[in-house]
């Protein structure tokens, strides 16, 4: 039966260029192709509207963008962001709330809503909860679903430093804020199995594990002979979790195995910060890529030997495994990033993961050494990852 979506969202997910980008985007796009589809967005960090291109979008679906209700920090004067941190301060709700509330805007969307009439509204974070008057939506024929990205606490933790108090200040509120969510929404679809543990203490039963929704690729990883042998990591380390875990890697384990094969590269993709590039000075063989293009990206990721991904805290979904799964690329973890993609002790994990620095090593010589290794864990893993994330079975879960 033919539903009519409405999704509600503060992160501009055009054109999907990351991993959260994309876990919104396929799943609206491909929902489109046989419902009815209504994407609600406020423009939260002003970024730049791209739809100048061709996203292969289905008539059905309608976007609304609305600017920031609150300048971005990056773009605020000093006394700007004073005037903000005092709103922030008296409104007794978290910051990401804060800076999207306003009765405008309310109305504006709330018009929007009951002219469409939704049957499942999708909140892609608990605090797009502001955009709507909810005493003016039907509640009796629209279902409200929350989906969790990641844990909004965790989330801040690894992306912010603010000073002690009122980094604590925040945490508390973000807490009872993504608790009271939870409770309110009819139903809490989390796209990392982790989270969902967090998310079944708070609500129990409601809340309950649906992956994300991708896109297959069009390449896959070969293990093809090339002149340049490389592995990658993929992740901006202007986040915490990012940064940590791959010094970790970096001190404990690369700097060991470079020395048994010193003509393989570690490739780092993103932009990277002068400050992070010296602390990594004294590993050898490391090359940072720069921003790449999709088309460069995607050179890189089939080319490569294998990639490391060595996240140890962080919440949701780890979109750089995923990114990996999806073309095949073999790839060695920790367990926390396992975590974050299979669902059961008792599934079988298509990729290698340990928190062991010796055993991390082992499995690194065991992927240099070893094409046919590489191969198997490489199958093993589109396979996963076609029949979990890129399945009609799976879009279908999140409208059941």
């Amino acid at each position: 039966m033919k539903m009519k979506i409405l999704d509600l969202n503060m992160l501009l997910f055009f054109p999907a260029d990351s991993g959260g980008k994309a876990g919104i985007y396929y799943r609206i796009r491909d929902l489109a192709k046989e419902n009815d589809v209504c994407a609600i967005i406020i423009n939260s960090e002003d970024d730049i509207v791209r739809l100048d291109k061709e996203y292969n979008l289905s008539d059905r679906l309608k976007i609304f963008i609305n600017s920031p209700v609150t300048k971005p920090v990056k773009k605020a004067n000093k006394y700007e962001k004073i005037l903000q941190t005092v709103k922030w301060f008296i409104s007794g709700k978290p910051r990401m709330a804060a800076k999207i509330s306003s009765k405008e805007v309310r109305e504006k969307f709330t018009k929007i809503t009951n002219s469409f009439k939704p049957d499942i509204i999708y909140l892609e974070s608990p605090f797009v909860y502001e955009l709507l008057d909810w005493n003016k939506i039907d509640r009796l024929h629209t279902k409200v679903v929350l989906v969790v990205h990641n844990q909004e606490v965790e989330f801040f933790k690894g992306a912010n430093n603010w000073p002690f108090i009122i980094r604590n200040i925040e945490i508390e509120r973000i807490k009872r804020y993504e608790a009271r969510i939870m409770e309110f929404a009819n139903a809490v679809k989390c796209v990392a199995p982790e989270d969902a543990h967090y998310g079944q203490s708070i609500v129990g039963e409601k809340c309950k594990y649906i992956p994300s929704h991708l896109a297959k690729a069009t390449r896959r990883w070969l293990p093809k002979r090339i002149n340049e042998k490389y592995i990658y990591y993929s992740g901006a380390l202007s986040f915490n979790p990012n940064l940590n875990g791959l010094m970790w890697f970096l001190e404990s384990i690369y700097s060991r195995y470079i020395a048994k094969y010193p003509d393989i590269k570690l490739k780092i993709t993103g932009n990277v910060s002068d400050e992070i590039k010296d602390k990594m000075r004294k590993y050898r063989q490391i090359e940072f890529t720069g921003y790449l293009s999709d088309m460069e990206l995607e050179d890189l990721i089939v080319n490569s030997f294998f990639t490391v991904i060595p996240v140890l805290t962080g919440g949701g979904v780890k979109m750089k495994m995923l990114e990996a799964m999806k073309y095949g690329v073999p790839a060695i973890s920790t367990e926390h990033v396992k975590n974050g993609i299979v669902s059961s002790v008792s599934e079988k994990v298509p990729f290698l993961y340990t928190n062991e620095v010796e055993k991390f090593l082992e499995y690194m010589n065991m992927l240099t050494e070893n094409e046919d290794l590489r191969i198997m864990i490489g199958t093993d893993e589109l396979d996963y990852f076609e029949r979990v994330y890129s399945s009609n079975d799976n879009l279908k879960k999140w409208i059941g």
